[in-house]
């Protein structure tokens, strides 16, 4: 039971949940500065992925499903080749930090499912994801590299402030 704490971790590894239950409370985690995030299936409250591009990227391996799951500037992200549900992801992308989504295999689609608000992201460099639930907006200073379904490429800055969120 992880309640309503905050965990602070390299790494969160959940390879063998054989008569495990996970409850997420109102916990969050925090991956910071590490390199893998393996969800067992489960359900999670808040995770926040804090990798800046010097310590390479973050890899989920899931399937998994987060309350909000943001993603801080700088930040690249390799999803495994399956689903990810959020009700809210949220990035912190900027000019000179980036926010990367990339799929673990290239050329092979992860698939990201958002459940409420529409998603509005600029500064994304966006590869093999598809997006599916509302709709996904990466606006102006957003990169289309290809193989991805869902997401539409604005032509002009929507006026987002420094987060955004799906």
């Amino acid at each position: 039971d992880l309640g309503n704490s905050f965990v602070q971790v390299y790494g969160w590894d959940i390879t063998d949940q054989t008569n495990m239950v996970l409850n997420a409370g109102g916990s969050t985690i925090l991956i910071n500065n590490g390199w893998s995030f393996r969800s067992g299936g489960f359900t999670y409250n808040n995770v926040t992925l804090d990798n800046p591009a010097a310590f390479s990227n973050v890899t989920l391996y899931g399937p998994a499903s987060f309350d909000t799951l943001t993603i801080e500037a700088g930040t690249e992200v390799r999803f495994d080749t399956v689903t990810y549900t959020a009700s809210h992801f949220n990035t912190n992308a900027v000019v000179s930090n980036r926010v990367f989504l990339r799929s673990v295999f290239d050329g092979e689609n992860a698939s990201l499912v958002q459940t409420t608000p529409d998603f509005c992201g600029d500064y994304l460099d966006i590869k093999d994801i598809n997006a599916s639930g509302v709709n996904f907006y990466a606006c102006v200073n957003s990169a289309d590299l290809g193989n991805k379904f869902g997401w539409s490429f604005l032509a002009s800055s929507v006026g987002l402030g420094s987060t955004t969120e799906f």
